[in-house]
């Protein structure tokens, strides 16, 4: 599914794969150079596979999900432990550092969606797939994450590396709509359009709702998306 500018380039082409080049063209004229980038996957969603020490500190085997995980320790616990976490293994400067000698000029930053969202904004409640915990309580326990993520920001202009956030959902077959997404994109957009680093944002990441829910959060994120700015990257994919 793509939309304006991107729907254009699509029906210009003779193929689907010369469309693919044309927009990749396009981005690489956006950004002057070619991208270089990596994955931060675990900075503020971690996972037993890439971060198994997050979830053994907190004393809880085998490895669960975050909600999971949040559910046993209680609100205010997992707070502390989510924020010793970005304290001690975050790094920001001494990364972005050391990303830019080693040529590398773009990255992508998956956040929990809960972690998107503006606390006491109208969240919208339901009770999350995997556990009996609603969404306010997860916004509460990640509310430390945004800070850490301005500070990644400020890091990320000093060294001139592009920054791309990307909305990483939990599977949601009881979602009953897309408000809180498009809750947490206008929110993230408001915070960082204006940033030398942003240049884009991935909608979601591997969806797992119905596809005609998705569908219509496609539209409405990429509509949010281009009253901030005109000219970012817009990742959409539903896989």
């Amino acid at each position: 599914m793509v939309f304006g500018e991107e729907r254009l380039l699509v029906a210009n082409a003779v193929t689907k794969d010369l469309a693919t080049k044309l927009k990749v063209q396009r981005i690489t004229e956006r950004l002057k150079e070619p991208i270089k980038g990596v994955s931060l996957a675990s900075w503020f969603y971690p996972e037993p596979a890439t971060n198994p020490h997050f979830f053994e500190g907190a004393g809880m085997k085998p490895a669960l999900t975050l909600e999971e995980l949040a559910s046993r320790m209680g609100q205010i616990a997992f707070r502390k432990h989510y924020k010793r976490n970005l304290d001690e293994w975050l790094n920001p400067y001494k990364t972005f550092a050391k990303l830019k000698r080693l040529g590398i000029n773009a990255v992508k930053i998956p956040v929990p969606e809960d972690m998107m969202l503006p606390l006491n904004q109208g969240i919208k409640f339901y009770k999350t797939v995997h556990v009996s915990l609603d969404v306010e309580f997860m916004a509460n326990g990640y509310q430390d994450g945004l800070a850490m993520l301005d500070k990644a920001f400020k890091a990320a202009e000093k060294y001139k590396i592009g920054v791309y956030i990307s909305n990483y959902a939990r599977e949601s077959g009881r979602m009953p709509d897309v408000n809180n997404w498009l809750l947490g994109v206008s929110n993230i957009m408001r915070r960082y359009y204006k940033s030398s680093s942003f240049i884009g944002i991935d909608l979601v990441n591997q969806p797992k709702i119905d596809q005609n829910l998705l569908g219509l959060y496609w539209k409405k994120g990429y509509e949010i998306v281009r009253m901030y700015s005109k000219d970012c990257l817009i990742f959409i994919s539903d896989r």
